[in-house]
């Protein structure tokens, strides 16, 4: 199939990288003028966990352009807060019936989707794996691995679509497995990414170096507990030994700052709207308390507001 990567950050580039070498069509969107040239310019490498090399042809900034590709499939790897605008783009593009894809963090990606575009259009993958990009290098490392990943579809009648991008990212070297339910999947990685983001971003630790902490793991376990509580008071099954695997998950993230870390050093909004936002928002559906995974929601929406401003008072000299 021609595939449609919007986003080239880690993720999209990955994606598009590995797609690429195995001699899939693929076009790529990025609003970033500057890295869409350096993409344009020189090969792009994925080293680490996964491996390719390949020279993306079709980089565009300009989303008609894009569009006018006609790709098959729209695999979107963008921030979780640019959904809302970017669907707004699809829905009124040639684009609007074609299977979109989030690849997104957080929690009802999907939905948003189907509400925007149809049942239909709308897909679903959970990425296990962190990744990095180095500009100097044009690299993108994957840090660290935990296959499978999962795909899905809101409508049951495209099983078959989602099974067949499944087995072309798998012969591409990505192990894609195909669920009917995504929704476990999607909570168990979001719960995750609570943890040792947030964490992460209030300490400016890597991953490991958190991990290492027993105070702060005892925090993640207690983040994880909570998150179970919230999923099954919602009838979201998780197995009960999560809260181990979930420790074993966390502690293979090594040297690698979460995107969320990295998002408030370089003055950007994070996904946490998403993730400990949305957990938040389901506990209070059912009534019940998740202080710490609140707690979590507020600080880093906190910083946020801090950062933000940091950004637009000069500093003062002399």
């Amino acid at each position: 199939m021609h595939y449609g990567v919007i986003g080239i950050g880690p993720v999209g580039a990955t994606f598009a990288a590995l797609l690429s070498a195995k001699g899939n069509r693929v076009s790529v969107l990025d609003a970033n003028q500057e890295l869409v040239e350096s993409f344009k310019r020189r090969p792009l490498k994925i080293v680490g966990f996964y491996k390719a090399e390949t020279h993306l042809k079709e980089v565009y900034t300009s989303f008609d352009d894009f569009a006018a590709q006609d790709p098959d499939v729209v695999i979107l790897s963008v921030k979780t807060n640019a959904l809302p605008g970017l669907l707004s783009r699809i829905k009124n593009s040639r684009l609007s019936l074609k299977p979109v894809v989030s690849c997104q963090n957080g929690i009802d990606t999907e939905k948003e989707i189907a509400q925007a575009l149809g049942l239909e259009q709308s897909f679903r993958m959970v990425l296990n794996f962190g990744v990095s990009y180095c500009p100097d290098d044009h690299e993108v490392t994957v840090n660290f691995l935990n296959e499978p990943h999962f795909i899905s579809c809101e409508s049951p009648a495209r099983a078959d679509f989602a099974r067949q991008i499944a087995s072309d990212l798998t012969e591409a070297g990505v192990r894609i497995e195909f669920v009917s339910d995504i929704a476990p999947w999607v909570f168990k990685k979001a719960i995750l990414n609570t943890t040792l983001s947030c964490v992460c971003t209030l300490t400016r630790m890597t991953m490991s170096q958190a991990m290492a902490e027993k105070d702060l793991e005892n925090m993640v376990r207690a983040i994880v507990v909570e998150g179970m509580q919230i999923c099954r008071s919602n009838n979201i099954d998780i197995e009960e030994d999560f809260l181990e695997e979930a420790i074993s998950y966390l502690s293979k993230g090594g040297n690698h700052k979460p995107s969320m870390l990295v998002d408030i050093e370089n003055g950007r909004p994070t996904e946490i709207r998403h993730l400990a936002g949305k957990l938040v928002e389901y506990a209070q559906k059912q009534n019940i308390e998740a202080p710490v995974i609140q707690s979590m929601f507020y600080l880093i929406k906190g910083l946020e507001k801090t950062v933000a401003q940091r950004e637009r008072v000069p500093s003062q000299t002399g």
